[in-house]
């Protein structure tokens, strides 16, 4: 009925891009050329325009109070928000990606040194990428230029992988907490953190790999490569935990985020939670509410049952205002 879609716009103008596809193009309605999107921030006493529009074949345009944006990564974390649905079940089950992305995300929220830092390196991991793709047609490798790479994805790593292990080591007793304070059960629950630096400079990983880099035209060393895993009683979760139990992780795992990102910049981040009920039965639903409550300033929570929702706010004592939504339209 275009819920989810609301709740993607509120994470548009929180954050420059959609939370479900980053193909901007994608995202135009179709038969249409271009979408727009504005809205208000209040924060304290202040009121903050923000417009977001993109046409095809053109740049996105991003203002805060009618003025342009530079750079795009200039306006996030200003407005943070976290939002949660049901397919964030892929930071347990999905590839090593996805939970990178999710600490970049998070450090991103409060650190725009690490932002910038990150850009940076992505891009000078694309041009080494090509350098070793052209090796395949050919073009004997320029160990000049290799080296200047190196040397820079090098000089990156030394501040970007410290940040991020100091963000999980943050962030995992606050994740201990919530997994505690929604289940029920007891389990024995594990954070892992791994990263290739762990064991040694990226320098010398670079070039001890670089006849493997050669054969498979890509760099297989760097903080590209880290993984963080989720354990329950000394097994996998992505394996061996329930649906329910996946759930759970991810949204403690979420509340953990929020909390630290407060904890960071002084604001409490908006709460998009988008299906509610999606694989929790009632009891942590209502048990969730009332932790989000304490975290959060505002919250928008979709669901397709008026009554099921009246009865899990009623449950945790709080109240809501309601909207209806058929077919894109809000009353």
């Amino acid at each position: 009925m275009g819920k989810t879609n609301l709740l993607d716009a509120i994470h548009y103008l929180s954050s420059g891009k959609s939370s479900f596809n980053s193909i901007d193009s994608q995202n135009i309605l179709k038969g249409e050329k271009y979408f727009t999107l504005s809205g208000t921030f209040q924060v304290a006493t202040e009121a903050h325009k923000v417009f977001c529009g993109f046409t095809q074949g053109r740049k996105k345009v991003l203002k805060l109070n009618d003025a342009e944006y530079e750079k795009l990564i200039e306006h996030y974390g200003k407005f943070p928000s976290v939002l949660v649905s049901p397919l964030d079940v892929n930071l347990i089950t999905g590839s090593s990606e996805e939970r990178r992305k999710f600490i970049d995300s998070s450090i991103s929220l409060f650190d725009k040194v690490y932002l910038e830092n990150l850009v940076k390196y992505n891009h000078v991991l694309t041009q080494r990428n090509k350098l070793l793709k052209q090796t395949r047609e050919g073009i004997v490798l320029d160990q000049s230029l290799l080296g200047v790479y190196d040397a820079q994805l090098a000089q990156l790593c030394e501040t970007l992988y410290p940040k991020r292990s100091a963000f999980i080591k943050e962030l995992s007793p606050l994740f201990a907490s919530f997994v505690a304070e929604i289940n029920l059960e007891q389990e024995a629950l594990s954070l892992h953190y791994i990263s290739q630096l762990q064991k040694a400079p990226l320098t010398e990983l670079l070039s001890k790999n670089l006849d493997r880099d050669l054969v498979l035209a890509r760099t297989e060393s760097g903080i590209h490569k880290d993984k963080l895993e989720f354990g329950i009683d000394g097994m996998p979760l992505k394996k061996f935990g329930s649906q329910g139990q996946q759930k759970s992780y991810v949204l403690a795992l979420k509340l953990a985020q929020a909390k630290l990102v407060e904890g960071k910049t002084g604001r409490k981040p908006i709460l998009l939670l988008d299906d509610l009920f999606d694989r929790l039965d009632d009891k942590r639903a209502a048990r969730l509410l009332v932790l989000v409550d304490e975290i959060f300033d505002q919250l928008f929570i979709t669901d397709t049952s008026q009554e099921r929702l009246t009865k899990a706010l009623k449950a945790a004592g709080k109240q809501a205002e309601f909207f209806s939504v058929d077919h894109g339209e809000v009353t």
